[in-house]
């Protein structure tokens, strides 16, 4: 419970109250948490004063606002480390969950300029491009649209192809999956984003744009992804900051 009589601000009180009740596990990933109402009768403070403590645990990724259903916990973010390319499968493997993908659908199409550049293609290349949901223990984690040269084609077309590509290209064309180049930027779902994601419009993203490459440095892949930022998170260990110095 909380302490009137504290130098510590109400809403700073009621916001670990609930964090240590979520990070004891008594209030669960996936669950609903009481109202600001029925926490501020219970607390007997203001609807505004549970609202910052609220609102401070949504900004640090602790809960989650749902318009007109409630407030929930949410699950551990899905951490990717910036050491090593790292598949989404590999990656899910790593956090002990189970990787599956929806495919949304496979086209051919004529190659935009930022494809070409990135898969070294001459102009009017057609490539072969599959959009899909990829999910961690069944819950949605990204969408990402996959651009393949066409002399992949026709395996993708006549293999359904749900789980690990980079496997299935490695087993298929006898050659081995090498470095990939990752850049990462921040958005805004779209109302199609957030329906696949099943998120709220406007929830915040992680933009990941990679072209992966073949050990002989040939790309072979470019995927634009986007991933869900309540449920994913990216991390890297800096060294030791150094400064120029002038002699």
């Amino acid at each position: 419970m909380i302490d009137k009589s504290s130098s510590t601000p109400l809403y700073y009180q009621i916001k670990e109250m609930i964090k240590e009740k979520i990070m004891s596990t008594e209030w669960q990933a996936g669950s609903a948490i009481p109202s600001e109402n029925t926490l501020s009768k219970l607390l007997s403070v203001s609807r505004l004063t549970v609202r910052q403590g609220i609102q401070e645990l949504v900004d640090e990724g602790y809960l989650t606002r749902k318009r007109g259903v409630g407030t929930f916990v949410l699950e551990n973010k899905i951490e990717q480390k910036l050491v090593a390319a790292t598949s989404f499968t590999s990656l899910m493997h790593q956090k002990g969950k189970v990787p599956t993908s929806t495919i949304l659908s496979i086209d051919e199409i004529t190659a935009s300029r930022s494809v070409k550049h990135n898969l070294a293609l001459k102009d009017d290349s057609k490539v072969l491009s599959i959009k899909r949901i990829r999910y961690g223990d069944d819950v949605p984690v990204a969408l990402e649209t996959v651009f393949l040269p066409l002399e992949y084609r026709d395996y993708v077309l006549d293999n359904n192809i749900t789980h690990s590509l980079h496997g299935f290209i490695e087993k298929n064309f006898n050659v081995k999956i090498g470095d990939a180049k990752q850049t990462v930027e921040a958005t805004l779902a779209n109302e199609q984003e957030a329906n696949y994601l099943n998120l709220e419009m406007n929830a915040p993203l992680l933009l990941i744009k990679t072209v992966t490459y073949l050990t002989n440095n040939k790309p072979f892949e470019y995927v634009i992804s986007v991933y869900a930022g309540e449920r994913f998170k990216i991390s890297s260990q800096i060294g030791e900051l150094r400064t120029n110095q002038v002699m």
